[in-house]
């Protein structure tokens, strides 16, 4: 089912959507503007599509699981992709979201304890892998430690204060000892989609970003060991106020065989357990 991707910016957080459902929210409150408007309650659900809101490392793997998800069942998704941040901000002011990806476990935990999403349906679906990628004009790095060479002007990453992806970076950028050296040669991405495009556009030499964010063949890119920083573990609920008869199924497919193996294909690990 083929669908128009639409970019708009929504204060600072630049958020990718599919679908109208969001849409009409986001003009009701302002957000289409550029404006932080009054956010009143999301439109009534009945027959409308199941609106999923996805962290920005998911920006490849979940359009292929929607996309097998409405082939097997019939049921029509809408899709919104930004920074974990940005997206739970939304859902705080009322984002008329059925079901949340979140690129961590600490911002659902959060937002289930303060009843926004239901603790019974939690669950892990993925580990997060980071890499080192750089532009396909430049040498490859002998190693992480090469990001500290005057041959490399920029390192793009997610921002660390409202991205999990950026907050990992920062953790191997610490690690390594190059965090305030670089701080006049970063530049940070909204989220970690943005961070990688960064490369791709030219705009940074180098980046630390999701390997799930590059295409599932792409070879410019070195994997970082997990041991440099906490464990990226992804988690997902559905939301408190979402009555949609196909938020379960959806989390269900991505929790079962198939919805793993399309992650796992797309660069991310395994759920654990």
């Amino acid at each position: 089912m083929h669908r128009e991707r639409v970019r708009v910016r929504t204060g600072s957080p630049d958020v990718t959507f599919l679908g109208r459902r969001y849409r009409r929210w986001a003009v009701a409150c302002g957000l289409l503007a550029g404006g932080v408007g009054g956010c009143g309650e999301a439109p009534d659900p009945a027959g409308e599509p199941l609106l999923v809101m996805a962290a920005a490392s998911l920006n490849a793997a979940m359009p292929e699981l929607i996309e097998r998800f409405e082939a097997a069942e019939g049921s029509a998704v809408e899709l919104v992709l930004a920074s974990t941040g940005s997206l739970a901000a939304q859902i705080e002011n009322g984002a008329p979201a059925d079901l949340f990806f979140s690129a961590d476990e600490e911002t659902v935990e959060r937002l289930s304890a303060s009843g926004e999403i239901r603790s019974a349906t939690v669950e892990t679906y993925a580990t997060g892998r980071l890499v080192l990628t750089w532009r396909s004009d430049l040498k490859r790095p002998d190693s992480l430690a090469a990001i500290g060479e005057a041959a490399y002007a920029t390192i793009a990453i997610a921002n660390p204060e409202h991205a999990p992806y950026g907050a990992a970076a920062r953790q191997v950028i610490e690690r390594v000892g190059m965090w305030e050296p670089l701080q006049e040669r970063m530049v940070l991405g909204e989220n970690v989609a943005q961070a990688y495009q960064f490369v791709r556009t030219g705009n940074a030499d180098l980046a630390i970003v999701a390997r799930s964010v590059l295409a599932p063949a792409a070879t410019e890119y070195m994997a970082i060991d997990s041991a440099l920083h906490l464990p990226i573990r992804q988690s997902a609920g559905i939301l408190e106020r979402s009555a949609h008869p196909a938020a379960s199924e959806f989390l269900e497919f991505v929790m079962d065989r198939e919805g793993q193996a399309i992650l796992v294909e797309n660069g991310f690990g395994p759920a654990p357990g």
